[in-house]
């Protein structure tokens, strides 16, 4: 499974918006909703998006980290 931070995330969705591809910015905010409903449940505050496979193409590739990729701003 793949990641996503929320912040790029939300510059996805923005750029997308700027673009009038207003379809693929609201399936990207229905992800973004998504994470931001789980988060209220668990009671937490997350830096990033769990991203099913079929939601990484809405992304750039550069964006996405794979399961047990470091996070270059972690390091």
């Amino acid at each position: 499974m793949s990641k996503i931070s929320k912040l790029n995330a939300f510059t996805t969705m923005v750029e997308y918006i700027d673009c009038d591809k207003t379809q693929i910015a609201n399936d990207i905010f229905k992800i973004i909703n998504r994470s931001q409903n789980q988060d209220k449940k668990n009671n937490v505050i997350s830096n990033y998006i769990q991203l099913q496979k079929k939601e990484e193409k809405y992304f750039k590739k550069e964006f996405i980290i794979e399961e047990g990729q470091c996070n270059k701003e972690q390091d």
